[in-house]
């Protein structure tokens, strides 16, 4: 039963994500670079949250051109990986924090930017309700998404149409498709 291996699959990435997050940072096969980001707002002296941080992939990425980043991630192994790294690479600008994409634990209009990769869409419309509340007017949510060439993207009906409306950049290549979902909040 298909359900049944997904379900299996969420747990087994459970035990991986709290057991041994750096296995998951080195194996991951989501990478985006620098420049993906920046072509659609620049990231000099902003403050900036990678909510669903994972691993801090994004959040790492970011940092030396941030001037503050939020990496707000439920997954208490992940956190603690996020923190270690961070003092390791003596990375300041760089907070930890708990939460979730429909529970940010930000002020409101806090944010200059958002962003989150293959981490939305488990409770959409609350987590874009949460996702305006935390980016100031004129700040930018941007969505990385990476898939299976093959597979259909069911989020995409919802974040380019009414009342979110979200722009897209999609980039395909033989095995797998890369979409930059990305919207000025004014």
């Amino acid at each position: 039963n298909e359900q049944c291996q997904e379900a299996l699959w969420e747990i087994a990435d459970l035990i991986i994500y709290n057991k041994h997050p750096e296995q998951f940072d080195a194996l991951a096969p989501i990478r985006w670079e620098i420049g993906e980001i920046s072509s659609i707002t620049s990231l000099d002296g902003k403050i900036v949250a990678d909510v669903g941080a994972g691993s801090g992939r994004i959040t790492f990425l970011v940092a030396p051109y941030a001037k503050t980043v939020f990496a707000v991630e439920p997954v208490a192994g992940l956190r603690s990986f996020m923190k270690e790294k961070a003092v390791r690479q003596k990375t300041k600008n760089v907070f930890v924090v708990d939460g979730t994409l429909d529970s940010i634990p930000l002020p409101d209009d806090s944010l200059d930017v958002l962003i989150t990769s293959n981490a939305i869409g488990w409770n959409l419309q609350e987590e874009l309700k949460e996702i305006e509340r935390v980016t100031k007017p004129g700040g930018y949510a941007i969505h990385l998404l990476q898939s299976d060439a093959s597979q259909e993207n069911p989020m995409d009906q919802i974040l380019s149409s009414e009342p979110w409306n979200y722009l897209s950049k999609v980039e395909s290549s033989e095995d797998k498709t890369k979409i930059r979902y990305y919207k000025n909040l004014t």
